[in-house]
């Protein structure tokens, strides 16, 4: 009986543990890499993004041009746009078309990166403001709505973290009153 028991409670304890999923830090010391001859639309919105890091995480990000600039085993944010070039960050080969983006997690090295991947130069930069929005959590018109950002120490995001948008279904959305 002694001997069923223990089995028993063996067996129900190795049901009820729950490992911990692992998760990316972004902290105040992130930085943000970007490929210098992206558009200059592109640029614009990694300084909205640097101005919204500084609202949630308290210090601005520094960008820099390459991934080799990122401390060893740190995270960084690598923007992804049609003039990226390294080749040790493989992309997503499933964003393409117009306006297709995806916010993701990539393993580069020893070290986990938060990549913001757009097929064109609107699709880098709805990626850009897709970050900003689900992972530092600034709602798109703050500015006209009165909001102010939470304070934080740092951003979790689990390391399977994967946000995908496919190109619009329809190709000219205009509205002509």
């Amino acid at each position: 009986r002694l001997r069923m028991a223990c089995i028993l409670l063996m067996c129900f304890s190795c049901l009820t543990v729950r490992l911990a999923p692992a998760t990316v830090l972004i902290t105040p010391e992130v930085r943000i890499v970007a490929n210098a001859n992206e558009a200059q639309p592109v640029h614009r919105a990694i300084g909205d993004l640097q101005r919204d890091i500084e609202k949630v995480l308290g210090r601005t990000p520094q960008v820099v041009e390459s991934l080799d600039a990122v401390p060893a085993g740190a995270t960084a944010l690598v923007v992804v746009g049609p003039n990226w070039s390294d080749t040790r960050l493989a992309v997503a080969p499933d964003i393409a078309g117009t306006e297709s983006h995806g916010v993701y997690v990539a393993q580069v090295g020893s070290a986990p990166h938060v990549v913001l991947h757009g097929s064109d130069m609107r699709g880098t930069i709805y990626a850009i403001y897709t970050f900003s929005e689900k992972c530092l959590g600034v709602p798109p018109l703050w500015f006209w709505a009165s909001w102010e950002a939470e304070k934080k120490e740092r951003i979790e995001l689990p390391d399977d973290f994967n946000l995908r948008f496919a190109p619009p279904s329809v190709r000219w959305r205009v509205w002509f009153p």
